[in-house]
């Protein structure tokens, strides 16, 4: 997961802003503008970050970006639960009872599972992604999903 956000970080931040600023201070120094095509120029730019920054813009990307986002978002929300059974167990507040630590048992044992069903979630719609970037006539982003299966981990699983 982690390699996943750094590089859509990463992809966002310099293949789709960095690049698209440069083109619109290009488009603005070329040559002087009215104020109509200063504003022509500007949409163009907005236009290209949005369709870039949301891949495409296509539902099919979005729906998998959306749903990779939502697997990262409930993988936190397990370490979280771990991380307050950890305090609780540390605080000591664990060992006052022998009930609290079944719970605490209990669901440590449900967020195991839960963090195993995200993880599939994860891979999966992460594979599908890659499968659907590789397909891509824009080059940047055929290179986003070659950056993400850089070691050919998602590829291997479609073979």
């Amino acid at each position: 997961m982690l390699h996943f956000i750094n590089e859509l970080q990463y992809y966002i931040n310099y293949e789709v802003i960095e690049m698209s600023w440069a083109q619109l201070q290009r488009d603005l120094t070329e040559r002087y503008l009215s104020v109509d095509e200063i504003i022509n120029v500007h949409r163009e730019y907005l236009a290209r970050i949005t369709y870039k920054g949301l891949l495409g813009g296509g539902e099919l990307y979005m729906g998998e970006l959306h749903e990779i986002l939502k697997n990262i978002l409930s993988f936190r929300a397990c370490v979280e639960g771990l991380h307050d059974i950890t305090n609780r167990y540390n605080g000591g507040a664990a060992t006052a009872t022998t009930s609290g630590s079944g719970i605490d048992e209990k669901r440590v044992l449900n967020i195991g599972g839960l963090i195993r069903e995200i993880r599939v979630g994860f891979e999966d719609t992460v594979e599908r992604l890659v499968a659907q970037l590789n397909k891509q006539e824009d080059g940047e982003m055929r290179f986003l999903g070659v950056r993400l299966d850089f070691n050919g981990f998602y590829s291997s699983r479609m073979a």
